[in-house]
């Protein structure tokens, strides 16, 4: 998303198997596999639930916009494969608080809830706005 340092990175984690339930996390668990890299002036971006093993990157590493950091997983406190992206103003997500943000473009495909994904019948391209809690978007490469 933006030149970046890497300030820590939690691998490891399994996926879980989607219909089973999931065992007990505590707040360390419950972000699955994960990245957060230091944007600066105090803000941090996250970036969690990532397939076991497949994190391309360690805390140090200088990281350019457009850095594939791993492969999309369902790890931690998850019910399916999906990106947990927020920014924050502390490296850990435990005692941070959120930092509002917003994309220069991204295309609206559709609208998630715990039973099912809704999609539109084409997506719809934003600008310039911070998507909707629970809303599926797709980005152009």
């Amino acid at each position: 998303m933006a030149d970046a340092e890497v300030v820590s990175v939690l691998d490891g984690q399994e996926e879980n198997v989607i219909g089973e339930p999931q065992p007990e996390r505590n707040l360390t668990e419950a972000t699955g596999n994960h990245v957060a890299l230091d944007l600066g002036n105090g803000v941090y971006a996250f970036d969690g639930h990532f397939v076991p093993g497949s994190i391309s990157v360690k805390a140090g590493d200088d990281v350019e916009k457009g850095t594939v950091l791993a492969q999309l997983g369902n790890s931690g406190q998850s019910t399916a494969p999906h990106l947990h992206f927020h920014l924050m103003d502390n490296t850990n997500p435990a005692l941070a608080e959120s930092v509002p943000f917003e994309f220069d473009a991204f295309d609206l495909a559709g609208h998630a809830t715990l039973e099912d994904v809704t999609y539109l019948p084409s997506p719809q391209p934003r600008t310039d706005e911070m998507p909707l809690s629970q809303t599926v978007v797709g980005f152009a490469r």
